[in-house]
């Protein structure tokens, strides 16, 4: 998302608590929230856009996991309106991209 000076502290602190196995960072802002959490010991990757960042998402997820059940969580940490009309509509292509997975 774009950059409203936030501080990205508390993300930090959360992936070290919580420690997922994947974050994956898109949008205007992704190299200052990296800066952010990089001595996590959290695996970063980037992406372009949306479908790419769920791709590599259910990708990494499913080869890590196997044949088990995982979940992807969709949190956005900033304003995306560099890709995005609004909150809604981002929410609307993650789900269209997600149930495109299903078909796979």
């Amino acid at each position: 998302g774009q950059d409203k000076n936030l501080d990205y502290g508390p993300l930090r602190t959360a992936v070290k608590k919580y420690k997922p196995a994947l974050v994956v960072l898109m949008g205007e802002n992704k190299r200052k929230v990296l800066r952010a959490i990089k001595n996590s010991g959290i695996r970063t990757k980037t992406a372009r856009n949306l479908k790419e960042a769920v791709d590599t998402a259910y990708k990494y997820a499913k080869s890590y996991i196997l044949n088990s059940k995982f979940s992807i969580v969709f949190s956005p940490g900033a304003a995306s309106f560099d890709m995005f009309e609004n909150y809604a509509d981002r929410g609307k292509q993650f789900k269209k991209l997600v149930r495109k997975l299903k078909t796979r």
